[in-house]
């Protein structure tokens, strides 16, 4: 990336790499369309699993239905549609295998009848927490009548693929079900459980942390990684490639003129603001809001007694609020209810479908009209509203406090007349008939309506180029990862870093977290194959949008470069030398303490350490975890091992080296109640089969994962 000025000053030259390029890439195309890039299918198989292909096209088509309009982040969404497509295709093959269908009749049932699958339960979960029956009847016939497509094609597409989770989500169910049935929890295996939960332990100990013992002593040799790393080959076996990048992150954060720049811009809106007759359009044109309803006094925080100090018309600010720069203005002040008795009648109308509000609006005139002649509000609400939690009773909200409601729903419950008239309010949920019945006043000390211009504290323009120069300059000039350090030694607030192991779809990379820059550096490190040591020839931008202010802006330029590769299967003691050292050095340390206490009494250990002796009560065999120590399991094991009153060998704990003596063992006598165990480890065993069968599926197929290539 270059500097916008440079650009401007060489456009010709931009436009003719622009022109090189397209040739380029059209002539690529065309030699592609014929020898393909990854094979006879690779240019549109996104994947295989098993031998069947996952089409690219059909990716992308799902993830336009499913998250059209979604603000969640992307490479998350592709990396969950990703698993529902390896996942349906493994269990359609498996459910062939076995006999595992789901019939026309059974979908029906799961979508509308009264084993609803958890999907259409989350979908059409509504205001109480219930679902919402009426929504989901409205589909039930616009689906039966074929009429979806037509009045919502959005909906009929998303319904499809729904329908597709649904299958799957049943499919797995089902074979988790035949799993899980095929497990028996043996007695012999209950009764051990209820003799370990029986059994109480109390115990002195004292523990020895790891740190009392100066690393410089625990000297670690290449042969001791080895042999641990040969140890635990299981928990460093990879099934995919891994790279790992270095990195130095050069944050850009406002300078001192920045701040007193954007503090002097909202200064000079004062005058202007303070004697405008629209505050909704000033503070539109100038980044702010008029918050909805009415603050207190005690909600208003450090600007309360100068917000109240005034008038309507009074100006607070320029003042910093959590990384702002704000402008406040007192709108409107008055004595507003604490809460409200509402009823109310729903016509449903649906958000995503602008369409659904004319029935909507036209029903609700009509119901309007009989109310105005007489008709009994609560009558018409038992037999018409579609908001299912009150219809019952008339549309009785009880009273319910200011924000309870949504912001169309609450102003005009707080701030409308009350009695008789009632008033017609559009939300998100549909078109309501609102009728306010009574409100309660706590005090009469008023409330205030604010207006805010909010400002950023952000790096301006100028000073995000010149961090942006200086990263340029390095990158053209330097194209290995033993020149980072120079970046060191010109800025001494820097640092070299290094990530985890990649693999080839990771989104996420190390403290940079997840972004589109983060994906980009992951791409590169795999598609542009770099050679180990090399930097890449670009630098990464990451980016800020504010979501109060809308401003955009650069939060850091990230230099990298490939510091490793790590091929599939077991690593090279270079790979995880930092992992392992930590554990083997500790494992030295213990030797070094069971050396040094060796044949010594429980206080003079503690007395030489500079700790004492605890003690800890009715410890459980049946758990691991210590409370005040953490997980140890070892610990727990020694001290059931161990007769009364003696004094167990050095322990090698998860956090430190142990010394324990055994006060007491006791037994509660309790009768294990073999049928409820049996029942409760079935239970447990059904649980993990349901998390981790499809984890032990996916491991066993065969699966050809092309993703990094296309995104």
């Amino acid at each position: 990336m270059v500097r916008i000025s440079t650009i401007r000053k060489h456009s010709w030259v931009l436009i003719l790499l622009i022109g090189l390029g397209l040739a380029a890439f059209i002539m690529m195309d065309m030699f592609n369309s014929s020898t393909g890039a990854f094979g006879q299918s690779g240019r549109t198989s996104l994947g295989e699993i098993n031998g069947k292909s996952i089409s690219y096209d059909r990716f992308n088509q799902a993830e336009r239905i499913l998250y059209q309009g979604s603000k969640g982040n992307t490479y998350g969404q592709k990396e969950s549609l990703w698993n529902f497509f390896v996942e349906e295709s493994i269990l359609k093959e498996e459910g062939e295998k076995l006999g595992l269908t789901v019939s026309n009749e059974e979908l029906m049932d799961l979508q509308f009848g009264t084993n609803l699958s958890p999907i259409i339960q989350s979908t059409f979960r509504g205001q109480n927490g219930q679902v919402d029956r009426n929504r989901l009847n409205e589909f039930k016939n616009l689906i039966e009548t074929k009429q979806l497509k037509e009045t919502n094609p959005n909906a009929y597409y998303y319904w499809i693929e729904q329908e597709n989770q649904i299958i799957k989500d049943r499919l797995q169910t089902k074979l988790s079900s035949l799993v899980s049935q095929g497990m028996y929890t043996p007695s012999w295996m209950v009764e051990s459980m209820g003799s370990e939960r029986n059994q109480k332990l109390d115990f002195n100990y004292v523990r020895i942390p790891f740190s009392d013992i100066d690393d410089s002593s625990a000297n670690v040799s290449d042969q001791e990684l080895n042999t641990y790393l040969n140890s635990n080959s299981s928990l460093f076996k990879s099934d995919e490639e891994q790279r790992r990048l270095e990195y130095v992150t050069f944050n850009v954060a406002p300078t001192n003129a920045d701040s007193a720049a954007i503090k002097n811009a909202l200064s000079a809106l004062i005058n202007d603001f303070r004697s405008t007759d629209n505050d909704s359009t000033f503070v539109s044109i100038n980044g702010g809001e008029i918050i909805p309803g009415y603050a207190k006094k005690a909600a208003l925080g450090a600007i309360a007694n100068d917000v109240f100090a005034g008038g309507i018309g009074n100006v607070i600010g320029p003042y910093v609020d959590a990384g702002y720069y704000k402008l406040a203005k007192v709108v409107d002040k008055k004595v507003i209810p604490d809460s409200v008795k509402a009823q109310h009648i729903l016509f449903r109308a649906e958000q995503a479908d602008p369409n659904s509000y004319g029935p909507a609006l036209a029903k609700a005139d009509s119901v309007l009209n009989l109310i105005n002649g007489g008709q009994s509000f609560s009558e018409l609400a038992k037999e018409l509203s579609d908001d299912v939690s009150n219809k019952a009773k008339g549309g009785d909200l009880g009273y319910f406090a200011q924000g309870a409601m949504v912001q169309q729903f609450n102003d005009v419950a707080f701030f409308t007349s009350k009695g008789s008239e009632v008033r017609q309010v559009i939300t998100q949920f549909g078109v309501h008939l609102l009728k306010v019945n009574d409100r309660k006043y706590l005090s009469q000390d008023p409330s205030v309506k604010i207006a805010y211009i909010t400002k950023s504290i952000v790096p301006s323009l100028a000073t995000q180029e010149a961090i942006e120069e200086t990263v340029q300059n390095f990158v053209n000039e330097h194209e290995n990862i033993a020149d980072l350090p120079k970046l060191i030694e010109q800025n001494p607030n820097l640092s070299i870093e290094t990530t985890p192991g990649l693999k080839a779809n990771d989104y996420i990379v190390g403290n940079l977290g997840q972004d589109n820059a983060s994906r980009d550096l992951v791409r590169w490190a795999f598609n542009d194959d770099p050679d180990v040591g090399q930097l890449s020839p670009n630098f990464y931008t990451y980016s800020f949008s504010d979501p109060k202010t809308f401003e955009t802006y650069n939060t850091r330029y990230v230099v990298a470069g490939l510091k490793s590769i790590q091929g599939a299967g077991m690593p090279n003691l270079a790979d995880v030398r930092d992992e392992i050292m930590l554990k083997v050095m500790n494992e030295k340390k213990a030797s070094i303490i069971k050396s040094k206490i060796a044949g010594k009494g429980m206080s003079s250990i503690a007395a030489e350490y500079g700790t004492k002796v605890d003690s800890l009560t009715s410890v459980s065999l049946s758990s691991s975890f210590i409370p005040g120590l953490g997980n140890e399991p070892k610990v727990i094991a020694a001290a059931a091992n161990l007769s009364q009153s003696s004094v167990s060998n050095p322990i090698l704990g998860e956090n430190g080296v142990f010394i324990l003596e055994l006060i007491n063992k006791t037994d509660t006598g309790n009768s294990p109640n073999v049928a409820a165990l049996r029942k409760e480890e079935s239970s447990r065993l059904k649980t993990m089969t349901r998390q981790n069968l499809m984890a032990a599926m996916r491991k066993n197929a065969e699966v050809e994962d092309n993703r990094h290539v296309f995104y």
